[in-house]
Protein backbone atom coordinates (compact mmCIF):
# COMPACT_ATOMS: atom_id res chain seq x y z
CA UNK A 1 0.00 0.00 0.00
CA UNK A 2 2.69 2.34 0.86
CA UNK A 3 4.15 1.68 -2.83
CA UNK A 4 1.13 2.82 -4.71
CA UNK A 5 0.68 5.61 -2.30
CA UNK A 6 4.62 6.58 -3.32
CA UNK A 7 4.17 5.71 -7.01
CA UNK A 8 0.79 8.22 -6.86
CA UNK A 9 2.48 11.11 -5.20
CA UNK A 10 5.35 10.96 -7.44
CA UNK A 11 2.90 10.87 -10.29
CA UNK A 12 0.80 13.84 -9.27
CA UNK A 13 3.93 15.89 -8.70
CA UNK A 14 4.95 15.56 -12.27
CA UNK A 15 1.98 15.74 -13.48
CA UNK A 16 1.28 19.04 -11.71
CA UNK A 17 4.77 20.37 -13.04
CA UNK A 18 6.88 20.27 -9.92
CA UNK A 19 8.90 23.41 -10.22
CA UNK A 20 12.19 21.10 -9.05
CA UNK A 21 11.19 18.10 -11.46
CA UNK A 22 11.38 20.99 -14.21
CA UNK A 23 14.55 22.47 -13.08
CA UNK A 24 15.84 18.94 -12.96
CA UNK A 25 14.98 17.83 -16.50
CA UNK A 26 16.07 21.13 -17.87
CA UNK A 27 19.65 20.83 -16.16
CA UNK A 28 19.73 16.88 -17.65
CA UNK A 29 18.96 18.44 -20.97
CA UNK A 30 21.81 20.84 -20.77
CA UNK A 31 24.48 18.60 -19.12
CA UNK A 32 23.50 15.99 -22.58
CA UNK A 33 23.80 19.59 -24.76
CA UNK A 34 27.16 20.39 -23.45
CA UNK A 35 28.36 17.23 -23.49
CA UNK A 36 26.91 15.24 -26.45
CA UNK A 37 26.57 18.25 -28.57
CA UNK A 38 28.89 20.72 -27.75
CA UNK A 39 32.11 19.56 -26.77
CA UNK A 40 32.34 15.57 -26.95
CA UNK A 41 32.29 15.99 -31.11
CA UNK A 42 35.52 18.27 -30.91
CA UNK A 43 37.57 15.31 -29.16
CA UNK A 44 38.98 14.45 -32.76
CA UNK A 45 39.76 17.69 -33.51
CA UNK A 46 42.11 17.88 -30.57
CA UNK A 47 43.53 15.24 -31.45
CA UNK A 48 44.27 16.54 -35.20
CA UNK A 49 45.16 19.72 -33.84
CA UNK A 50 47.96 18.35 -31.77
CA UNK A 51 49.09 16.50 -35.06
CA UNK A 52 48.97 19.51 -37.16
CA UNK A 53 50.43 21.57 -34.80
CA UNK A 54 53.78 18.98 -34.64
CA UNK A 55 54.12 19.11 -38.62
CA UNK A 56 53.76 22.80 -39.02
CA UNK A 57 56.87 24.34 -40.30
CA UNK A 58 57.52 28.25 -39.14
CA UNK A 59 55.73 27.99 -36.17
CA UNK A 60 57.92 29.11 -32.83
CA UNK A 61 58.57 25.45 -30.77
CA UNK A 62 57.53 27.29 -27.51
CA UNK A 63 54.37 28.37 -29.30
CA UNK A 64 53.38 24.82 -30.61
CA UNK A 65 54.50 23.30 -26.62
CA UNK A 66 52.00 25.99 -25.44
CA UNK A 67 49.28 24.99 -27.89
CA UNK A 68 49.93 21.47 -27.38
CA UNK A 69 49.49 21.88 -23.98
CA UNK A 70 46.46 23.89 -23.48
CA UNK A 71 45.00 20.78 -26.32
CA UNK A 72 45.80 18.71 -23.59
CA UNK A 73 44.67 20.22 -20.96
CA UNK A 74 41.38 20.80 -22.96
CA UNK A 75 41.16 17.52 -23.69
CA UNK A 76 42.24 15.81 -19.71
CA UNK A 77 39.11 17.94 -18.35
CA UNK A 78 36.61 17.02 -20.74
CA UNK A 79 38.35 12.90 -19.70
CA UNK A 80 38.48 14.08 -16.44
CA UNK A 81 34.76 15.40 -16.01
CA UNK A 82 33.62 12.03 -17.84
CA UNK A 83 35.59 10.27 -14.97
CA UNK A 84 33.85 11.62 -11.86
CA UNK A 85 30.23 11.75 -13.42
CA UNK A 86 27.98 10.24 -11.57
CA UNK A 87 23.66 10.05 -12.99
CA UNK A 88 22.33 10.53 -9.15
CA UNK A 89 19.92 7.70 -8.21
CA UNK A 90 16.45 8.96 -8.64
CA UNK A 91 16.19 7.75 -4.45
CA UNK A 92 18.21 10.93 -3.97
CA UNK A 93 16.13 13.64 -3.25
CA UNK A 94 15.01 15.91 -5.55
CA UNK A 95 16.73 19.34 -4.53
CA UNK A 96 19.83 17.46 -4.05
CA UNK A 97 19.57 16.60 -7.84
CA UNK A 98 19.19 19.55 -9.09
CA UNK A 99 22.05 21.07 -6.78
CA UNK A 100 24.67 18.03 -8.32
CA UNK A 101 23.00 18.97 -11.82
CA UNK A 102 23.90 22.55 -11.39
CA UNK A 103 27.69 22.09 -10.28
CA UNK A 104 28.02 19.80 -13.40
CA UNK A 105 26.39 22.03 -15.53
CA UNK A 106 29.17 24.57 -14.49
CA UNK A 107 31.93 22.10 -14.53
CA UNK A 108 30.98 21.28 -18.16
CA UNK A 109 30.64 25.26 -19.09
CA UNK A 110 34.14 25.57 -17.89
CA UNK A 111 35.20 22.19 -20.23
CA UNK A 112 33.24 23.85 -23.03
CA UNK A 113 35.47 27.34 -22.91
CA UNK A 114 38.64 25.86 -22.71
CA UNK A 115 37.87 23.53 -25.12
CA UNK A 116 36.74 26.14 -27.48
CA UNK A 117 39.99 28.74 -26.44
CA UNK A 118 42.23 25.87 -27.17
CA UNK A 119 40.77 25.16 -30.61
CA UNK A 120 40.46 28.71 -31.93
CA UNK A 121 44.11 29.21 -30.71
CA UNK A 122 45.14 26.21 -32.74
CA UNK A 123 43.62 27.07 -35.71
CA UNK A 124 44.44 30.65 -35.60
CA UNK A 125 48.07 29.30 -35.43
CA UNK A 126 48.31 26.54 -38.00
CA UNK A 127 46.77 29.63 -40.52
Amino acid sequence: MKNILFVVLVLFAVSCGDPMLKKEKALVDDIHRLHDVETMPKMGQLVSLKEALGSKEGLDSIQVLELKKDLKDADDAMMGWMNQFNWPSDATPVEERVKYYEEEVKKLEEMKDIMYSAIDNAEQALK
